[in-house]
């Protein structure tokens, strides 16, 4: 019962129900065109060093995507992924089969392209976007418009 809970696990509670209410692909891609800089930054629940950016949150409330954040930040832990103080993250969804491919590049070093440092397939995702990209650096993940 919410009105039970102490005034932070009401406020966990609230926010899971509208998690449950993800915004349409169209909605979402115009809501994070609105991120970029900013100083407001969110402590992961499991990696606890592992912090992410206020339009890192709003993609993970409104996407349904907190679990692309777990993956981001648990990868940390895989020495690959780890080695490389500057991670391009990509989720590259195929939203007719709902399914996906979570990519992690080492951003390019010294002028040359991307090399992928980490893969996984995903054989279910509802992720809304056909394609999207999240950075990680100094333990931060962000949109690449807030770097």
């Amino acid at each position: 019962m919410p009105g039970l809970m102490r005034p932070h696990k009401a406020r966990q509670y609230l926010q899971m129900e509208r998690r449950l209410e993800k915004l349409t692909a169209e909605e979402l891609e115009a809501g994070l065109r609105h991120f970029y800089g900013g100083d407001t930054v969110y402590r992961h629940p499991l990696m606890r060093r592992v912090v992410f950016t206020e339009g890192a949150a709003y993609l993970a409330d409104n996407a349904g995507a907190h679990w692309l954040l777990d993956e981001i930040a648990t990868s940390q832990m895989l020495k690959e992924v780890a080695a490389e103080e500057f991670q391009t993250w990509k989720l590259k969804v195929d939203t007719k089969k709902c399914t996906g491919v979570l990519t992690c590049g080492d951003g390019g070093k010294n002028g040359r392209a991307s090399r992928t440092v980490y893969t996984k397939r995903l054989d279910y995702t509802d992720f809304p976007l056909p394609e999207i990209a999240l950075w990680f650096e100094n333990d931060t993940i962000c949109l690449p418009s807030e770097r």
